[in-house]
């Protein structure tokens, strides 16, 4: 009967059953104990022998089945003795515990999840259970408005606070602090169990640092964009890539250094501008400028300014060039080798009524270079005494008939890259030091013999002419005359040498000429 109890109340979860199965059990327990405490066994022992002397043909069966009682009743016996000691046991083990009972054997399929576990015994979920509600440790979740306002003040603290650092480090401390609150949010809750959805705040937070450095992207785009357009019109392509590259190459405001200087103008071109009407005058100057200009850029040179038609150009701004001067020279005889093909085709085409011919002046030395001006209108340019120099040489040549003047400065800088010719040491107007003029021929790699004999007969005159022997002098420049007809320098010495020879100069004379002509 118990056992129907039993199976009905774990078949059918009846609370009814269970507690008669209960009783039953202890009324079944309790017999037993009566039982046994009554001597029962030890009376159906006395009187199986007195049966037995009575019958002595059933005493045999009679003490066999005394035998097997008394086996039972000492079996009943440890049995009950066993489930005391096991109540025993049982009871100081689970008094005032709340006891779950479930299978968690190998083969059980009470398998589960939980935040913490992928596979998990489903009957400790209710240890777990019970465990929260007796201690009242309950997950305290706070409003939503929470995370949003910690969304809001955390993503403009953080873009503050990185602000002055370089890019790379402002992403890897933007998304630092996205661990950082995730990992905020956790030791909270397993610290105080009070949980602050971290979803929010840390999506924010990535926004903000993704758009804080995007918008940092595109103004760094746009100050590119800004130094391409400012500097491309005055500097080669690859001049301006390298600035952006490194912004430090520019120092904005004036910083000396020294630099190469040259200075362009076109002989007679006003009566050339008078020739021709507004439209054609522009497109011949367009077009002359732009050949002359991309020459400067291609060898790393900045444009200035122009004045008319004149270029005004320097090199060593705003890159470091080591080689300056040279590159400066190089450009010039670049440029009149380009003069020459555009002669060729602003004739052919009827663009200019006569050939252009440019002068240019050459210096070398410590300037100053930066913008100048005021803060609503600048110029990147070029300032000091060397300046003047490129500038007064550029004059000069006027002077001398030469094409391309130098400074003695200028040429000690090119090494032995050019063909040159001594001349004069003069004084400009404006600077009292004296200057050695050269005049710039060509590349040594690229010159004729023939200009080669003619230099080097030049200079045996200038050294007869720098001793005062006219008549020495007379007749090498006469020499360099007929290797070299149009050779204006030396038509003009030979001029020098005819006046001499008439009228010799002070003796006093130091062989420098002041020059009262720009």
């Amino acid at each position: 009967e118990a056992g129907a109890f039993r199976r009905a109340a774990l078949d059918d979860t009846d609370d009814d059953a269970f507690t008669a199965f209960i009783a039953t059990r202890a009324s079944v327990l309790a017999a037993a104990k009566y039982f046994l405490s009554s001597g029962a066994a030890d009376k159906l022992t006395v009187a199986s022998e007195l049966a037995a002397a009575s019958s002595p043909d059933a005493a045999e069966e009679i003490r066999t089945e005394v035998e097997r009682v008394g086996g039972n009743a000492a079996a009943l016996a440890s049995i009950v003795s066993a489930i005391e000691e096991t109540r025993t046991i049982v009871s100081g083990a689970v008094k005032d515990k709340i006891c779950i009972v479930g299978w968690v054997g190998t083969g059980t399929t009470d398998i589960g999840v939980n935040p913490f576990h992928g596979e998990y015994i489903n009957v400790g979920t209710h240890a777990a259970v019970a465990d929260t509600i007796l201690s009242r440790s309950f997950i305290r979740v706070t409003g939503p408005w929470i995370s949003v306002l910690l969304s809001f003040l955390l993503a403009p603290l953080i873009i503050l606070g990185i602000g002055r650092f370089k890019p790379g480090v402002r992403s890897g401390m933007g998304f630092f602090s996205v661990l950082l609150i995730l990992a905020g949010s956790f030791a909270l809750f397993a610290a105080s169990g009070i949980f602050v959805g971290p979803l929010g705040p840390a999506l924010a937070m990535t926004i903000a640092v993704v758009v804080r450095e995007a918008l940092d992207f595109m103004g760094a785009e746009r100050e590119k964009r800004f130094l391409r357009k400012a500097f491309g019109t005055y500097l080669s392509g690859a001049v301006v890539e390298e600035i952006i590259s490194d912004p430090s190459r520019l120092k904005l405001g004036g910083s000396k250094r020294e630099m190469t200087a040259l200075f362009t103008d076109v002989r007679g071109f006003s009566t050339i501008s008078e020739q021709l009407d507004p439209e054609a005058l522009v497109a011949l100057l367009n077009r002359y400028l732009s050949g002359m200009s991309d020459i400067v850029l291609d060898e790393k040179g900045t444009i200035d300014k122009y004045e008319g038609d004149a270029i005004i150009s320097f090199f060593g701004a705003p890159l470091d060039l080591p080689d300056h001067a040279l590159r400066a020279c190089r450009s010039a005889i670049l440029m009149k080798r380009k003069e020459t093909a555009l002669n060729e085709l602003f004739l052919a085409q009827g663009l200019a009524p006569s050939p252009l011919a440019t002068r240019i002046g050459i210096n070398s030395g410590d300037m100053v270079v930066g913008n100048m001006g005021t803060e609503r209108k600048m110029n990147y340019t070029i300032m000091g005494n060397a300046v003047n120099l490129a500038a007064r040489l550029e004059g000069v040549n006027k002077q001398y008939g030469s094409w391309i003047l130098a400074s003695d400065a200028t040429v000690r800088a090119t090494g032995s890259e050019l063909l040159v010719r001594r001349m004069d040491r003069v004084r400009v107007v404006g600077i009292q030091e004296p200057v050695r003029l050269y005049e710039v021929l060509d590349l040594a790699s690229d010159a004729t013999p023939l200009m080669a004999q003619v230099v080097e007969l030049f200079h045996v005159a200038m050294d007869a002419f720098e001793e005062k022997d006219w008549g020495e002098a007379t007749e090498r420049f006469k020499a360099v005359l007929y290797l070299s007809p149009e050779d204006g320098p030396a038509g003009k010495y030979l001029e020098r040498c005819k006046k001499f020879g008439k009228t010799p100069p002070a003796k006093n004379w130091d062989g420098v000429f002041n020059l009262t002509e720009k």
